[in-house]
């Protein structure tokens, strides 16, 4: 753009002075290679820009550079050809070199800020160096005219004023120190050029080797975000395996919660980290139930079988025993509460997939030093018929199931079922090794269902049985019996037949 701009201004003050102005086609032939290439400069930085943002290929990049670089070099070469003794004026017989270096060869030195590849650069210097500083002088013969002696001491002629007067015997001087200084402008265009290459090579092995580790880094990271997202699927996974999936989400998000405060704490946004306390982020959430039943199954005879067999066996046992219950309970949408001893507890109308509330309080108290908070929901009901239903078809599998086992002591396993429906309270106990734990009198009771019943029968409560009892599916009918049952007197209850 500088040798355009200055091209017009020698060209404007040149037409004022001449008597035969240029015509409209001399400043058109004169300025067309310097425009064609302000155009493929301008055309290769829009393209590179459009290639490395949008396309994102950032070796076209470099390839694009090398194409616009060798079209200047054309046009330089065509321009150069046809104007190297402009520079005449200022500069005397060696303009043409001061022409080449300022105007053709200096847009060289970008590929230095660009960082080119040094194939490419070489490329690049080479070809344009060789068109510039060869080609074109040995064409117009300016290698001779810049070492020709006469033409030299035509133009360091005497005059007033000059501190060296090339005269006399200062003539020889004059001659020698013009090749002198000519030479050494070469070389030092020349050696501008070595420099770029060499220049170019140490750059773009630097920027490979930064660009490597660039690359190994965002592996690594990467790699890492990887590994976290599978842990931390694999966790979640596992908590849902546990717990109910609300409260899974619950626990998830609690988790999360404390690891962002302590995160702060370490930068510094609350204070000191030392300053949080597990009381301060600890909340208890409790889930309150409506027509809930709760079924236990019990080994009769478990106690007994315990002390005549190795514990190894035992424990196989119940193994055999809970797998298969774990998958009756996938088949008949019950929840496994827990397994104690050779108990086994699930609920069945918890609505714990549901999100609908129908309400929420919260609470705090202390109890002597501790002091908490908790928050109830009140959960949404489901259908208690159906729920109960439920229970009691996972007690008629459960009979069955176990009734085909062997126990290690040689005996038939035989199993008791009891089963109670009423309103619980659910929720995480705990901070080390927290459980899913049921509270409320329908959990007692139906222990005590189970407990008091007979061996290969469910025993139900009355409340229970008053949802059950117009439905007749898979040929379970009921017998009424009253019993004693511990810390709730006489009670009504009905069994299998």
């Amino acid at each position: 753009l500088l040798p355009l701009i200055f091209s017009v201004v020698d060209s404007v003050a040149y037409s004022r002075e001449d008597a035969n102005p240029p015509t409209a086609s001399d400043w058109t032939l004169s300025l067309f290679p310097l425009c064609l290439s302000l155009l493929t400069f301008t055309s290769g930085f829009a393209l590179s820009f459009y290639v490395y943002k949008v396309v994102e290929s950032k070796a076209w990049v470099m390839h694009i550079v090398e194409t616009v670089f060798l079209f200047f070099a054309a046009f330089a070469t065509y321009d150069f050809s046809q104007s190297y003794t402009v520079f005449s004026v200022g500069f005397g017989l060696h303009g043409w070199l001061v022409m080449a270096s300022f105007i053709y060869l200096s847009p060289l030195l970008t590929t230095f800020i660009m960082v080119v590849p040094p194939a490419q650069t070489l490329e690049v210097t080479g070809v344009t160096g060789a068109l510039i500083l060869i080609f074109v002088p040995t064409w117009a013969n300016l290698w001779s005219l810049s070492f020709n002696n006469t033409l030299i001491l035509s133009t360091l002629a005497p005059e007033e004023g000059k501190l060296v007067q090339c005269s006399g015997n200062l003539a020889e001087y004059c001659v020698f120190s013009s090749k002198l200084y000519f030479c050494f402008c070469l070389c030092v265009i020349v050696f501008i050029g070595v420099c770029l290459v060499f220049v170019s090579y140490d750059f773009h092995s630097e920027s490979r080797q930064a660009f490597v580790n660039r690359q190994v880094l965002s592996l690594l990271a990467e790699a890492r975000e990887l590994e976290y997202a599978k842990q931390k699927k694999t966790q979640e996974k596992l908590i849902e395996s546990i717990f109910p999936k609300a409260i899974a989400r619950d626990l998830v998000k609690r988790q999360e919660e404390i690891r962002s405060v302590t995160d702060a704490g370490f930068r510094g946004e609350f204070g000191p980290i030392h300053s949080l306390s597990a009381s301060d982020l600890t909340l208890a959430v409790a889930r309150f139930h409506q027509d809930v039943t709760i079924l236990f199954t019990d080994i009769v005879g478990f106690t007994a079988m315990a002390g005549e067999a190795q514990p190894f066996e035992v424990m196989q046992f119940l193994h055999v025993l809970f797998t298969t219950y774990d998958r009756l309970i996938e088949k008949t949408n019950v929840w496994k509460i827990e397994t104690i001893g050779d108990a086994f507890m699930i609920a069945s109308g918890l609505s714990m997939g549901s999100d609908i509330v129908s309400s929420q309080q919260s609470y705090s108290g202390s109890w002597g030093n501790a002091k908490t908070s908790s928050t109830l929901i009140s959960c949404e009901t489901l259908d208690a018929r159906s729920s109960a239903w439920n229970a009691i078809l996972f007690g008629k599998r459960a009979l069955e199931e176990g009734s085909q086992l062997m126990m290690p002591n040689g005996r038939w396993c035989q199993i008791r079922v009891g089963a109670h429906t009423g309103d619980v309270c659910s929720g995480v106990v705990g901070t080390a090794m927290p459980r899913y734990c049921l509270f409320g009198d329908t959990v007692n009771v139906a222990s005590r269902m189970e407990s008091t019943g007979e061996v290969d029968r469910i025993q139900i409560s009355e409340d229970t049985f008053k949802l059950v009892c117009d439905d007749h599916r898979e040929g379970i009918t009921w017998r009424r019996r009253e019993s004693q049952v511990k810390g709730k007197g006489s009670m009504i209850s009905y069994l299998t037949e």
